[in-house]
Formats: C-alpha cells, structure tokens, sequence
C-alpha cells in the first residue's frame, strides 16, 4: 500500500512511518517541515505542505491509505475563542482533508484523536479540545461516505522519542532525570502507551479495520510519580519521586487562567477546572483494543531506556537535530 502520513514528523506520526516501513508498504510523509539530523528510510518520500492552509491535492497522488496524525493539541493557545479555534483545526479541517483523499481514489484510512471523550464524557462541556476531538470522530466517519474506509484510534498518553524541535513528556522528563534537580511530579495518574505500541495498532487498523471502528489504545495505568520513577532507574537516579501538593496545582490552574484571560488567550483545556481533574487517577482497561489489534504490550520500560540513554535509531538523538 501506498500511505499518506499527515504529521509524519510528530512523536506518533514518525513511529507510524517506521511501522509502515517494517511491514512493506512505501510511506510518503506530508508535514511542514522536513526532518532534520536523518536518512530517511529507502521507501519514504517527503511532502512539504500544513493541511490547514493551501492546496495539498498533489499528496494524494497515487496513495491508497492515509493516517491522519497531526491536529493541534491542548497545548495550543488560540487568540480569541479556543471553541472557535478547535472547531475550525480538530473538526472542520480534518473533515475538508478526508473529503480530499476520498475523491483523490484513497480508500483506507486511520484518524487519531484522544482518549479523554472516551473515558471522561464529562470534560467534553468545558474544555474547547476534548469537545472538538468527540465531535471530529462522528464528523470525518460521516464525511467518509463513499469508498474511504476510515477507523478511528484513542490513544492514552504517548510515551516515546521524537525530534528534538517537539517538547515531548518523554523529553521534558529524560531532562528532568539527568540534572540534579530533586524530582517532583504531580499526584495523580493516567493510562500510558508505548509510541511503538500505538503504532502498531495504528497499522494494523489501517491494514485490516473496518469503516467506523473505534480502539481505546493504552497500556500502563501509573501514577505520575510512577512514571517520573522509571525514567529516574534507567538514568541510574535512586532517590525518592516526591509528589506536588494539589493546592498548589490549583492555585497554578486558577493563575494560569487568569493570565490567559488577560493576554487575550485562551486554552484548549480550561487550566481552572483541568488542574482539578489531572490530579485524579485516569485510568481505563485498554484490553478489548489490545485483542483486536494485538499490539504488544509491555514495552514502555523500554522506550524510556531507549529515551534516557538516547538510543541513535530514534531521531531525537542524532546530532544535527533541529
């Protein structure tokens, strides 16, 4: 198969290529920017082009499957209205894209979006990016009418490398763990995935789901701290992971807000009402994904072995990364 990678770049997208790659098909990635500091593999092709602005018609050429792996994230702050915002990158565009791989003869499909909709339906009513990412879902599945067979992938939090102009959690903690700062993170927990994981899953719904699937994909249920602890032993770091106190995580919430409202920014995720929920334990069992896809499990020590000795195949660590 021939497969367009919208977002090829990013922590995800790369990990998908490099599946694609393991597995036979020829990969063209569609990003912004090329990859710095790497050979790309002999069957991948790259694409400069952002899916938001201009004419991309010209990527579809020849392709028969697409991933789409690329939406802005919470961490993006918008001027104006964050609903607004979220509406126009995470639903209307995605779908204005999938309508253009529809008619350019693509007939397989993967779009990634998050798993907080899925578990929490509640943060949908007050955060811009978990609303926008609930209502992508039903809005590209429906846009996907006439041969574009599409599924859709819920993946947890994504550990794993990426290039070094991304700030990923993988990163900002591989840091963390190699200065001699004490190691604080928040209470609290979540799902975690291994970006190899995921991306296998990812290539197994391209190859084989049907139109409409849906896969919560995760791993690890961990406390924060768990997962600070784990980048701490593979950095040969044996000292305690202290835990922040909620009030201050709150008080961090409310003031971020504040500033925000003043600068004339706002979030995808509301901070005031965010901190509260982050320091809860967000867990979900990931195990019906798991048997469909059969996506291996068990692998996120690795990947932060992998990250904290930065092992030379991932692109985060090759010298003349941007």
């Amino acid at each position: 198969m021939n497969v367009l990678v919208i977002g090829g770049t990013g922590v995800i997208g790369w990990h998908v290529v490099l599946e694609l790659c393991t597995r036979g098909h020829k990969v063209r990635i569609l990003a912004r920017r090329p990859p710095k500091g790497i050979t790309l593999p002999e069957q991948v092709t790259f694409v400069s082009g952002d899916y938001l602005k201009g004419d991309i018609n010209s990527a579809f050429d020849s392709i028969d499957g697409i991933v789409f792996a690329a939406s802005p994230d919470y961490r993006q702050l918008s001027r104006g209205n964050a609903w607004d915002f979220y509406q126009d990158t995470n639903i209307e565009a995605p779908v204005r894209l999938f309508q253009t791989a529809q008619r350019s003869g693509v007939r397989r499909g993967v779009f990634v979006t998050s798993f907080y909709h899925v578990v929490a339906p509640e943060l949908i009513l007050d955060h811009p990016y978990c609303y926008s990412r609930a209502k992508s879902e039903e809005a590209v599945i429906n846009a996907c009418n006439e041969g574009l067979n599409l599924s859709i992938i819920q993946p947890s939090w994504v550990v794993g490398p990426g290039f070094a102009r991304h700030l990923t959690l993988a990163g900002f903690y591989k840091n963390l763990v190699r200065s001699f700062a004490p190691l604080f993170a928040p209470p609290g927990g979540t799902n975690f995935v291994a970006a190899t994981s995921l991306a296998h899953a990812m290539v197994t719904a391209l190859e084989s789901a049907k139109h409409g699937d849906r896969f919560l994909i995760g791993d690890e249920n961990l406390l924060w701290t768990e997962l600070l602890g784990r980048f701490a032993h593979a950095a040969g770091r044996h000292g305690k992971v202290h835990t922040i106190p909620k009030e201050l995580i709150y008080g961090s919430g409310t003031t971020t807000a504040v500033f925000l409202r003043l600068l004339g920014y706002e979030s995808g995720l509301e901070p005031h009402k965010w901190s509260r929920f982050f320091t809860k334990e967000f867990y979900f069992d990931p195990s019906s994904a798991q048997q469909v896809l059969k996506y291996p499990v068990g692998k996120i020590n690795q990947i932060i072995a992998e990250v904290v000795e930065g092992n030379k195949t991932s692109p985060a660590f090759h010298s003349s990364a941007t």
